[in-house]
């Protein structure tokens, strides 16, 4: 389960990093690796304060295994990052499209 949580993790935070400003594809993804990282290991931080839950050398491994694969496919797979850019640019349109259609609604009121 850690394992697709942080490829999942991971994934987010590469779709909120921009290449162009951040530096080049391998950059981008070590940040994000050890962004994850260093998550994990405040999870597992915050574990040793419950009583139900244990600190797990093994869980930050399946963690940090699990940002790695998905950076991995983020890097050697152009037509991911094709995907969510644009993605994120039919995102932004749209919520600009729906920002200028209220603007001006509630203005005419």
């Amino acid at each position: 389960m850690s394992l697709s949580i942080y490829g999942l993790l991971a994934l987010t935070v590469l779709w909120g990093f921009d290449p162009g400003r951040q530096g080049t594809l391998v950059k981008v993804a070590l940040k994000t690796v050890v962004f994850c990282l260093v998550y994990g290991m405040t999870d597992e931080f915050h574990q040793s304060f419950i009583s139900q839950r244990s600190v797990s050398g093994l869980d930050l491994l399946a963690d940090l295994a699990g940002a790695m694969l998905v950076c991995g496919i983020w890097l050697w797979s152009r037509p991911l990052r094709v995907l969510l850019e644009s993605w994120d640019m039919t995102l932004a349109k749209r919520l600009k499209g729906d920002y200028v259609k209220n603007r001006f609604k509630d203005e005419s009121s």
